[in-house]
This record gives C-alpha cells, structure tokens and sequence, in this order.
C-alpha cells in the first residue's frame, strides 16, 4: 500500500474583500484511517473545506496547492475536482430529514431543480444509507460509493 497521502493541502491561504481570511493552512489526508479539522467557530474550517473545492465567493483569492493522489488539482474546476473524489457536506444540506435520500431527490425533480431533473434514480444509487435519511454521514469515503475522498463540515460526520 502507498504512503502517499490522498489528499495534501499545503500552505493554502484565502482572502476575501482584502482580508486575509486563512493563512499558510497544511495538512496531508491519509488513504486510510480519520482526519478530522477541530477548532472553534470562525477560525477557517468551512472555508478551508469550500476553497480546496474552489467554491470561494467571487473576488476570493486562493493560493496554496491542492493534491488528491499526488495530482495537482489547485486550479481545477469544482465539478472536476468532485469527479476526481473530493465530497463536502455542509452543515445545513436543505433537505427534509423524515425522508429518505431518494425521497429528497425526488422531491427536487418535482419542484424542476435543473441539476437534478432525471437523475435522482442513478444519483441515490450511489449513496449508502439505503433506508438513511439523509446524505450524511457523508457518503464520499465508503467503499459503496465512487469518490476516495469525503469532507464534511461542522456537525456532519464523514466515512
């Protein structure tokens, strides 16, 4: 088995409006076992989450390098770098936990969400809860799901 890590952050920064709002962040993900990102509220772990996905506010500046694999995804559109395995759930999913996973993306069809219309029956394939409620624990990392790599924030547990 490798040693290299799944996923590396090394030295990532992010301003935002002219702030800097996270600074020289590093840390390596290994390919098996649990990384966890603790600390108080307001001191960077969304935001360290949503920048290595690149889904910073407009005007955000990111720097810093951004590996899964060993392979550089720093500048990769955030469609590419969920393809490539990187998951993030947020705290607050928007969705209606007395239902099931399909349920809640049935119910998105039903109201003409365009990212989701026709697709749910292969989407709700691919999470793991079967019967679950919800989405998180984040499906990301299991070993029933095709992305290697999950993050998830705050409240959210992550596989």
């Amino acid at each position: 088995m490798s040693s290299e890590p799944i996923l590396s952050i090394n030295d990532l920064s992010v301003r935002i409006a002219g702030l800097h709002i996270l600074q020289g962040v590093s840390f390596d993900v290994a390919a098996s076992g649990v990384t966890v990102l603790l600390g108080r509220n307001g001191v960077g772990k969304t935001t360290t989450l949503r920048a290595v996905l690149g889904l910073t506010p407009r005007g955000g500046e990111v720097r810093g390098t951004v590996r899964i694999g060993g392979r550089d995804i720093t500048d990769q559109a955030t469609h590419r770098v969920v393809r490539d395995g990187l998951g993030y759930v947020p705290e607050d999913r928007g969705i209606f936990a007395g239902l099931t996973v399909a349920e809640n993306l049935r119910l998105a069809e039903r109201r003409g969400n365009p990212r989701r219309t026709g697709g749910s029956s292969n989407f709700s394939r691919s999470w793991t809860g079967g019967r679950s409620s919800a989405p998180a624990p984040c499906p990301a990392g299991s070993s029933r799901c095709s992305p290697s790599a999950g993050s998830c924030s705050t409240t959210t547990g992550c596989c």
